[in-house]
């Protein structure tokens, strides 16, 4: 399995956390499409349902990508490169007519 990098907001309510905190559950979208994330490990402090995020790992039997890295956006204005692209991608194919 290929090691990837997905950017994208959190979904809001898709986070879960399991056995005392440290696996965590969750979705990242870029508004078209949604990609379900298992990590173990202490989230940044900037993490946030609603909010961008990069994530590193490598994508299991099941679709489900297996986390190594989780990165928080800095601040408001801030959107890493690879979710501000997959965003205005998305964006663009809903405008086309079918």
């Amino acid at each position: 399995m290929s090691l990837i990098r997905v950017g994208g907001l959190v979904e809001q309510g898709s986070l879960s956390r399991k056995e005392g905190g440290l696996n965590v559950s969750f979705s990242i979208s870029d508004t078209a499409h949604a990609v379900p994330v298992n990590y173990r490990g202490i989230l940044p402090d900037l993490f946030r349902e609603g909010r961008g995020v990069v994530v590193q790992g490598r994508l299991d039997a099941h679709g489900v990508l297996q986390a190594e890295q989780v990165l928080a956006k800095h601040d408001e204005k801030y959107l890493p490169p690879e979710a501000q692209k997959a965003m205005t991608q998305a964006a663009a194919s809903q405008q086309r007519p079918q």
